[in-house]
């Protein structure tokens, strides 16, 4: 029932069905309101007052602090929602139709939704594209929240437009890290200070 111009919540972990669902939304010509899952109840409701989502796509972790109408999905059940339904009906996506309203932290008031649109993702992808250097076999560990600009456009469209694989971790456990970078051959990870600290 998600139509062009409809707000969709994405309010789970980084994870394939993230991606997955970040990628419907778009074709759709809906928008994406990602939030952060360390987010607070408060934060959440101020950012569901600023929107009209139609839908809300969460973690289990997020189902029960969800109190808002709009009707709700788990992430982890996408693939079975999905199986026998018919294709949607797929608007015109134009360069500068609305992406994603991505809120800002709120720490000094009240969370600003700042609009992208899908030219503005495209022209940072092609910006950062030319300064991340590519190796031959490339795989990326996604760390940190793809409900960021920073982690969505390094660590997940930039890899993506070349044709690279990307691993998620189930947990940010610094043993779960390093075993991940051995096993899948990783060349490049996105880190922030506080993740090397933890490191």
């Amino acid at each position: 029932g998600v139509s062009k111009g409809d707000q969709v919540v994405l309010w789970a972990p980084s994870a394939p069905a993230w991606v997955a669902a970040f990628f419907a939304v778009a074709r759709l010509g809906a928008v994406a309101v990602p939030i952060d899952m360390r987010s607070s109840p408060d934060f959440v409701e101020r950012v569901v007052g600023q929107t009209d989502p139609k839908i809300a796509l969460l973690a289990p972790a997020t189902r029960g602090q969800w109190k808002f109408p709009a009707p709700v999905a788990l992430m982890d059940d996408l693939a079975a929602l999905t199986e026998g339904t018919p294709t949607a009906d797929l608007s015109s996506v134009q360069p500068g139709d609305i992406l994603e309203l991505m809120f800002t932290s709120g720490t000094t008031g009240n969370p600003k939704g700042v609009i992208l649109t899908h030219a503005n993702l495209m022209s940072n992808v092609m910006a950062i594209d030319q300064l991340v250097p590519n190796y031959p076999q490339y795989k990326v560990l996604s760390i940190l929240p793809l409900s960021h600009s920073l982690e969505q456009t390094i660590g997940l469209l930039v890899p993506l437009k070349r044709g690279a694989s990307i691993y998620y971790l189930g947990n940010f456990q610094p043993a779960t890290l390093l075993r991940a970078l051995q096993e899948q051959g990783v060349t490049t990870t996105l880190l922030v200070p506080q993740a090397l600290q933890l490191i």
